[in-house]
């Protein structure tokens, strides 16, 4: 007996939609238990891992500069010499964190340069000495800067920590476009990714 094309359309159609059933019943599955047992959350960490070890590395954008604190204090890094012609030098000896003066000169010399956007992952919750200095420098410069928020959780309850008035006097900093959100939360098996 042979099959017309109309047969062989419709058990295409029937093995496809099987197929497509399956499917959705396997990800659902996963997907219910991926909360419930550790080896998925496990097995996606180590394969997000080998990617990011092995993985084709994107060049470099020439655009974007990152500058990093990388030690507490410039103590002994600077000559008297460089100390009397750069004040900031000095304040940078003293040891972090830093007087509010020096994120503004840093400010100010970063946009000169030519920074386009300059983002301080810093919130500056609280007052310091130099906010005026700052929120100077945070006001002439306010389409170039951005500071940080953070949201901090405690028994399950969340408190958002926004720059403080004195730098950034806003109505409601959470809609202020010169600060954005910096937390990085760790994954479940405590590495941050």
């Amino acid at each position: 007996r042979q099959s017309s094309p109309l047969m062989k359309e419709e058990g295409l159609l029937r093995r496809r939609l099987t197929l497509a059933a399956i499917c959705l019943v396997v990800t659902g599955v996963i997907l219910a238990l991926e909360g419930r047992f550790a080896l998925f959350t496990e097995a996606e960490a180590y394969t997000q891992d080998l990617r990011t070890r092995r993985g084709k590395l994107a060049p470099p954008d020439p655009r974007l500069v990152f500058v990093g604190i990388d030690k507490p204090t410039f103590k002994g890094h600077f000559t008297p010499e460089e100390e009397a012609a750069l004040p900031v030098a000095k304040l940078l000896s003293g040891g972090f964190p830093w007087t509010r003066q020096v994120w503004a000169e840093l400010v100010e010399k970063l946009v000169k340069a030519g920074a386009k956007l300059v983002v301080l992952d810093i919130v500056f919750a609280t007052e310091g000495v130099g906010d005026a200095l700052f929120a100077e420098s945070l006001q002439r410069y306010s389409n170039h800067v951005v500071l940080g928020w953070n949201a901090l959780e405690q028994n399950g309850e969340f408190t958002f920590v926004f720059p403080n008035p004195s730098l950034i006097p806003s109505e409601d900093s959470r809609f202020d476009p010169r600060v954005g959100y910096v937390a990085i939360w760790p994954d479940g098996d405590g590495v941050v990714r």
